[in-house]
C-alpha cells in the first residue's frame, strides 16, 4: 500500500536532483509543482478518506449449496471530493466463530463484486475488518474500522431419497388428535367453515354463524394427524457427514410436505432451547432449518427424553436411526 508513495517519492527526489545539477528554472518550476501537487490531493481527499465507508449488498440471503454467489461492495462516501481507490479487508464466518474465507478487494469506482463459493451448508456471516482509503494520487491512506456485516443461509442440496417413505409413515398408529391444515369427513373437530353450495348436507350447517351473517355456511370436518412422526437431524464436527445429514433430513422433510403426511421436529427455540414443532408448510420448514443451520450443536437427547411413548427417527448421513422409548 505504500508503493504509490514510495513512487511519488522517488519522482521528487529525481526532480530535486535534476534541479541541484542543471540549476535550471524548469527543473525547479517541476519540483515545486510536484509538492504543490502532492499537498493539494491531500489536502482534497482528506475530508472523504475520513468519512467514506462501505457497504455490503446482498442480493439472496438464501443459498443453495456449491451455488455461485456474488458479493457486492459499495461506496458510502457523502464528500464534496471523493477519495481515491479503497482497499477492502473481509472474512467470512460460520455459526461458530470460526473463519472460513479470507480477501482483499479493491474498489475503485462505486461498486466491486467478488465471487464466492460456498461448499458446505450452514449459517454464515460477511464482516468487513477494516478499509484503506487512498488519497487521489494513491500516494497516502487513512485505516477505517468498518463493523459492516450481513447473513447468510447456505440451505442443503435437494437429492432423490434412498429411503422407502411409506415404510417410515406406516410405523405409527393413528392419533386421535385432529389436523388443524387438512379437511376430512369427522366433524367432531371443525376445520373451516364455507358458503352452502347446492347438496350439501343441511346437517352440517353451522346455524350460528349463518343467523349472524345472514348467509348459509357449512361447516367442514377435520382428520386426524399422525402424532408419532418426529424427525431430527445428527450434526457434529465432520462438515461433510453434516452436509450429506443435512441433505437427507431437508429433502425427507419435502416429500413429506409433498406426501400430505404431518410431521414434527426438534429445532432450536427461543434462546437456542430445542423443542418439536409441527411443520405445516414449506415456509415454516425453511424457518425451521434457519434455526437448526444457526445452531448446528444443539441437542435433541434433553428433548426427547421428555417426550413418553413417541419414537424419534433421527437423520445421521443418508440413514435413519430409529429410537424407541
Amino acid at each position: 500500500m505504500y508503493k504509490g508513495l514510495i513512487r511519488y517519492i522517488l519522482i521528487v527526489v529525481f526532480l530535486y536532483v535534476l534541479w541541484s545539477i542543471v540549476l535550471g528554472y524548469f527543473s525547479f518550476l517541476l519540483f515545486i509543482l510536484a509538492l504543490l501537487l502532492f499537498v493539494f490531493s491531500w489536502l482534497v481527499s482528506l475530508t472523504s478518506m475520513k468519512h467514506t465507508t462501505v457497504s455490503i449488498d446482498i442480493e439472496h440471503h438464501i443459498l443453495e449449496r456449491q451455488q455461485s454467489f456474488y458479493l457486492s461492495f459499495l461506496r458510502q462516501d457523502q464528500s464534496r471530493f471523493r477519495c481515491g481507490q479503497i482497499i477492502i479487508d473481509y472474512h467470512i464466518e460460520d455459526c461458530l466463530g470460526q473463519s472460513v474465507y479470507q480477501s482483499r478487494l479493491t474498489l475503485y469506482d462505486d461498486i466491486s463484486m467478488d465471487r464466492i463459493d460456498f461448499k458446505h451448508s450452514g449459517c454464515y456471516w460477511v464482516m468487513i475488518d477494516k478499509i484503506y482509503c487512498f488519497d487521489i494520487l494513491q500516494c497516502l491512506f487513512k485505516k477505517n474500522i468498518c463493523s459492516c456485516h450481513e447473513q447468510i443461509y447456505v440451505f442443503p442440496k435437494m437429492i432423490p431419497l434412498q429411503i422407502n417413505l411409506s415404510q417410515i409413515a406406516s410405523f405409527h398408529q393413528e392419533s386421535q388428535e385432529y389436523s388443524p391444515y387438512h379437511k376430512g369427513d369427522d366433524y367432531s373437530e371443525l376445520f373451516d367453515l364455507r358458503s352452502y353450495h347446492e347438496g350439501d348436507s343441511l346437517k352440517h350447517i353451522h346455524w350460528k354463524a349463518s343467523l349472524k351473517k345472514n348467509e348459509l355456511f357449512v361447516k367442514e370436518g377435520s382428520q386426524p394427524i399422525i402424532k408419532k412422526l418426529l424427525l431430527t437431524v445428527d450434526l457434529n464436527q465432520n462438515a461433510s457427514y453434516n452436509d450429506k445429514s443435512l441433505d437427507t433430513f431437508y429433502s425427507l422433510c419435502l416429500n413429506l410436505l409433498h406426501r400430505q403426511t404431518p410431521f414434527e421436529i426438534i429445532c432450536p427455540q427461543t434462546y437456542h432451547q430445542p423443542a418439536k414443532e409441527l411443520i405445516s408448510n414449506v415456509s415454516h420448514l425453511q424457518t425451521c432449518l434457519k434455526r437448526i443451520l444457526k445452531t448446528p450443536n444443539f441437542s435433541y437427547q434433553d428433548v426427547y427424553q421428555k417426550m413418553n411413548g413417541m419414537s424419534l427417527y433421527v437423520v445421521k448421513g443418508d440413514k435413519i436411526e430409529v429410537i424407541e422409548q
